[in-house]
């Protein structure tokens, strides 16, 4: 059984997923700050030092996906800022949790894994908390690759 923080960075909002003992107890959304140190302090201060993994979407397929290389940067630097606070942040490639599914059909599959319990954790249920709970899912063994049942 695994506990980790999953986390989807964005430019405008980050998702946030925290499981133990590869259950999701909480899941949110945290808003842009002016920086990205501001973000990652925020995101971190969520987190409140439990010393668990953290994982993230690795930065180079945002660019494939179409972003823009100064959104790709900013991506970056919220990472190296979280990784100032002493967070051993891991990178993941999109295509090894979620493969080439859609957005919709992931945020089906990630809620339809969840019990009502963990349904009741989730503070703001936003595209970037689904897709840090489906890493997280993933990671954990709970979803295969492409969010399939195991």
């Amino acid at each position: 059984m695994m506990s980790l923080v999953a986390i989807d960075l964005g430019k405008r909002v980050s998702g946030y997923a925290r499981f133990r003992r590869s259950r999701l107890v909480y899941a949110t959304e945290v808003l842009s700050r002016p920086t990205a140190a501001a973000m990652a302090r925020a995101l971190v201060i969520t987190d409140c030092g439990t010393g668990l993994p953290w994982y993230a979407e690795k930065m180079t397929d945002y660019a494939a996906k179409g972003g823009r290389s100064g959104d790709l940067e900013q991506l970056r630097e919220i990472a190296r800022c979280i990784e100032g606070h002493g967070v051993d942040l891991r990178l993941v490639r999109a295509h090894s949790w979620k493969g080439s599914i859609p957005k919709s059909v992931e945020r089906s599959r990630v809620l339809a894994e969840l019990d009502e319990e963990e349904h009741m954790a989730i503070l703001d249920l936003g595209k970037e908390s689904v897709s840090a709970i489906g890493i997280g899912l993933v990671l954990t063994g709970r979803l295969g690759r492409g969010l399939v049942s195991r």
